[in-house]
């Protein structure tokens, strides 16, 4: 039985954030849940993990590519395109446990069926287009690559070549930065059964009548500079198909947590969608912030990999976790550039990372929506928490996979260029280690001083990474004792704010003497919805107000390093604080609200998780800056919040265990897992 996602008859003010909600992919390429008559105004995006480029002094971003699935029908005694915003009835799916979209759309005069799936293991996007007219009518085939791109900060190529030859078209584009982009589309089309060449087809209008049908099958490719183009001819539609659901039913079975309540089953089901359309394996690419649904963010990688998305593919891929770690081992020169940069020593990993690991960051982040000037921010420069959070997701894979050997394959260089990135980032006032001048997870208030999150997570990570390799001296090929001791000695000299009195700790130096206010009282306050909050003139600066979670953020992360009193203080002092500006924070709230025993509420921020991409109510600007797409890390977050949260799973001599509070309308959770080298699959009851 499909797992299905469906849409009928939506407003077509919604089509926006539904096409994010039905994309497609395969972890290199992916393809939103356009329709095959929409063009570049309609935000239509191909685009392609791992390939940058940059326009003149406009920001550097991902490629979106030529379209190969546009298709217009026109009619002629009207010329106007059969557009689904016009249909009688109108209807997506997305089959999650097949990777397939399926439309349908019906207009007076005619029918429109298609599907469309990007392979499970290669660059190949494919279409089947069906239209089966109703009554007499006069038709004109439009149909190809089309070379109009929806872009962001281009155009990115400077240069585009065409080529025909039989039923075979070509796009090649030279990018601004000379990257060779070729998409390649072999396309048929049958009308009653008899095939007619494409170009005879395009070129004719053709007198239709009752019951007539007409077929497209599109067979589209993507190459990039010396990748090898794939032989398109003679692929047959159905076969192919059927190989492609084969692989991906096969996948998400393997990693599906399955949930007596019907509402959250789906709810993960959809979460765990979307994680799956972002592997592939070939490539040593990580994860960007808003997954292949474009150019938004830059299309660059952030913390949101390391701390929200890798432990779903710890627990069920742990070969392509690998390679989300290596990633960040091959892009360490780009780490430890930016640390010179700004004036360090050793490895300052980029806050917006693209494939050589160079800061991608402008240091003007946003505008001000009134006057469109760009206004200063620090997230490049001061957000320095994101260099641990990549050895946090090193910690992780170690003690997940028990695969010692990422360590002399660059691992262990990491981990010490990250130490001494710390050692001269720090300030040492009377025997101990600040760091002043920073931004933590709560971006609403920077430039500030010992931010707890920041401070405690170089502790909690070093301190544990080191414990676990000197634990392991056996798989680690050579002597690092006295390397280790040097970065031991440096962290038990790092400032950790302690709980006050009533066992808060601050989450940065004076933010206990900022406006006490609530979240509704802010927001009261808001002139633009664009504004954005924080920042040197963000109405969010001076108040207690943050954008997502930050103390709650730090015990998720390390949750048996603090007393269950001083968490559930700390969690009920700040949640009335807590804006939840960023999809990132939910999750965080949600895991901790479960572990302390509150279940309603981690429910309901589960379901503000795994949910959030079919959700109309998104944050779709930030300070007059487009930020909408897809959310994978809040994915990645809802299942983590199932696992860690839920269940209670947490690692403890050297096996995984787990300590379950699951909400009474759930029922049974059943999950698969890797732990090890081996796989599990445990049941677990309310």
């Amino acid at each position: 039985m499909n797992v299905v996602l469906e849409k009928i008859n939506y407003p077509y003010a919604d089509r926006e954030f539904i096409a994010n909600s039905f994309i497609i992919g395969n972890g290199r390429i992916g393809y939103k849940g356009t329709l095959e008559e929409e063009k570049a105004l309609d935000k239509v995006t191909f685009n392609v993990v791992g390939v940058y480029d940059q326009y003149q002094s406009k920001w550097r971003e991902s490629l979106n590519l030529f379209n190969p699935l546009y298709i217009a029908l026109v009619n002629v005694k009207n010329k106007k395109i059969f557009h689904y915003k016009n249909a009688i009835n109108h209807k997506l799916t997305l089959a999650l446990n097949q990777g397939v979209f399926y439309r349908t759309s019906e207009f007076p005069e005619l029918n429109i069926q298609s599907e469309r799936f990007i392979h499970r293991k290669e660059n190949l996007l494919i279409s089947h287009y069906i239209v089966t007219i109703k009554s007499p009518i006069v038709l004109h085939l439009d149909c190809g690559i089309d070379q109009d791109i929806y872009e962001i900060n281009g155009p990115h190529y400077r240069s585009i070549k065409l080529e025909k030859y039989n039923e075979m078209s070509n796009v090649e584009g030279i990018t601004n930065e000379g990257h060779n982009v070729t998409v390649q589309l072999q396309q048929s089309v049958t009308i009653n059964d008899q095939v007619i060449p494409i170009e005879i087809a395009k070129n004719h209008d053709y007198q239709f009548v009752q019951g007539d049908k007409i077929v497209i099958t599109s067979f589209a490719s993507v190459a990039i500079d010396d990748e090898l183009r794939l032989d398109l001819t003679g692929l047959d539609y159905q076969k192919v198909k059927e190989e492609h659901i084969h692989l991906f039913q096969k996948r998400f079975s393997a990693c599906r947590v399955m949930i007596e309540n019907r509402a959250i089953q789906f709810a993960i089901d959809y979460s765990i969608y979307h994680l799956l359309i972002l592997e592939n394996e070939k490539y040593k690419t990580s994860i960007p912030a808003r997954g292949l649904s474009g150019q938004v963010y830059k299309g660059a990688i952030f913390w949101d990999t390391e701390i929200f998305m890798l432990p779903f593919y710890l627990l069920t891929n742990p070969r392509f976790a690998r390679n989300l770690i290596e990633y960040r081992i091959n892009t360490l020169p780009g780490a430890k550039h930016k640390a010179k940069r700004f004036g360090y020593t050793g490895a300052f990993f980029a806050w917006e990372s693209q494939e050589d690991g160079r800061e991608q960051c402008s240091l003007f982040n946003v505008t001000d929506p009134s006057t469109n000037q760009p206004i200063r921010t620090y997230f490049a420069d001061k957000q320095i928490h994101i260099s641990i959070d990549v050895i946090y997701g090193l910690y992780n894979y170690l003690r997940y996979t028990d695969d010692f050997s990422i360590l002399s394959a660059g691992g262990l260089d990491v981990i010490f260029e990250v130490y001494k990135f710390y050692q001269s980032r720090s300030t040492l006032v009377k025997g101990t280690y600040h760091f002043f001048d920073v931004v933590g997870p709560d971006e609403y208030h920077e430039r500030i001083d010992d931010n707890a999150f920041t401070n405690y997570h170089i502790y909690f990570t070093f301190k544990d990474i080191i414990a676990l390799i000197k634990n392991n001296k056996e798989k680690v090929n050579f002597q690092i004792d006295v390397q280790l001791d040097q970065i031991l000695d440096f962290v038990e000299h790092i400032y950790l704010p302690l709980p006050d009195a009533n066992k808060i700790i601050e989450q940065f130096t004076g933010y206990f003497q900022l406006e006490d206010i609530d979240v509704g009282t802010l927001k009261s306050r808001i002139v633009d919805p664009r504004a954005y909050l924080g920042g040197s003139m963000g109405i969010a600066t001076a108040t207690r107000i943050i954008k997502q979670a930050d103390v709650v953020a730090l015990f998720a992360l390390h949750f048996h390093h603090f007393d269950l009193e001083t968490i559930t203080k700390n969690y009920e002092f700040y949640e009335r604080y807590t804006e939840h500006g960023s999809s990132l924070s939910s999750s965080a709230y949600g895991l901790i609200s479960a572990r302390i025993g509150q279940l309603d509420l981690a429910n309901e921020y589960f379901l503000k998780s795994a949910t959030v991409d079919l959700c109309k109510e998104q944050k779709l600007y930030a300070g007059g800056i487009f930020i909408g797409g897809t959310h994978p890390a809040s994915s990645g977050g809802a299942y983590n919040l199932i696992f860690s949260g839920f269940l209670g799973a947490e690692i403890q001599d050297n096996t995984l265990k787990f300590s379950p509070q699951i909400p009474a309308s759930w029922g049974a959770i059943t999950i698969n897992y890797w732990f090890k080298n081996k796989f599990y699959k445990k049941e677990f009851h309310v």
